[in-house]
């Protein structure tokens, strides 16, 4: 299923129960469809700048973008108001995420800082300093104690929660794109514009896995529901499928004629959705 929007697509999200999509957009807007139909349900604008970010709360209830310019809003998704403005970033906004429970919102950014906020009154609780380059993704654990956050500065770090407490850096030999959890939360993924994405033991650090195969860098990872497939999407017009237990190569889809820049799985594993230069 293709959705033809002639405009680059920087960020792409289902939302919890699969019923809609969402795309963030270079326009300055987010727009959102139904899923299985592909009709429009919603346009919502309001940034003069390109929308980097976006992503569902939890409940469905909220959508969080992120821009270039380093706004971050908080929008009901049932009308499209604007609920919050969260004040802090002083630059791009690449990566957005909720904590499983909703109470939380992180967020990445090109200031090489990630923060941590709280979504009911929109206070800022934690900046998180330890990267020299920026934050280009960032990614909770499924039980929401761990926040792995990946930078330009070609390191991975996973930070506590609870207290900001910086436990294992994770390191690629270029800048890391994307990070992402499995779905019990003990291995993480990331992707690298070494081309390469590494496969991590989370309680340890150690380095299990790297899968090599994309010709250019990785910008997107996601696990499948049943945490046994994960899929990379990469600058060289690719998207591919790896078994997670030996690193194996499953499937590659090359027929992408723009640059891919964001992938994401719905619910149940059917769908498989990716946001590329030519907006398709």
């Amino acid at each position: 299923k293709s959705i033809e929007i002639n405009i680059l697509a920087t960020s792409v999200a289902f939302s919890p129960d699969g019923n809609y999509f969402a795309a963030a957009l270079q326009d300055g807007s987010v727009r959102i469809w139904k899923t299985e139909s592909g009709e429009p349900v919603r346009t919502i604008e309001g940034y003069g700048v390109s929308v980097i970010s976006v992503i569902f709360s939890p409940d469905g209830n909220l959508l969080a973008s992120g821009a270039g310019d380093g706004t971050l809003r908080l929008w009901r998704t049932s009308d499209g108001s604007l609920v919050k403005e969260l004040e802090g970033h002083t630059k791009q906004i690449n990566s957005l995420a909720f904590s499983p429970d909703g109470k939380i919102l992180a967020s990445a950014s090109d200031d090489n800082t990630a923060k941590l906020w709280n979504i009911t009154d929109g206070s800022l609780l934690m900046v998180l300093k330890a990267h020299t380059a920026p934050v280009t993704a960032l990614a909770f654990s499924p039980d929401g104690q761990v926040l792995a956050t990946a930078s330009q500065d070609a390191t991975v770090r996973l930070w506590q929660v609870s207290n900001g407490k910086s436990l294992h850096t994770l390191r690629h030999s270029g800048g890391v794109e994307c990070v992402a959890f499995s779905q019990d939360g003990s291995i993480l993924a990331s992707g690298s514009r070494d081309t390469n994405i590494r496969i991590w033991r989370v309680s340890d650090g150690a380095l299990l896995n790297t899968l090599v195969g994309h010709r250019a860098l990785v910008s997107s990872l996601v696990f499948y529901p049943d945490g046994q497939i994960i899929a990379s999407l990469s600058d060289d017009g690719t998207i591919r499928q790896w078994r997670v237990a030996d690193g194996k190569l499953v499937r590659a889809v090359e027929q992408f004629t723009g640059l891919i820049r964001s992938l994401a799985t719905s619910p149940d594993g059917r769908l498989l959705a990716s946001g590329t230069r030519i907006g398709r």
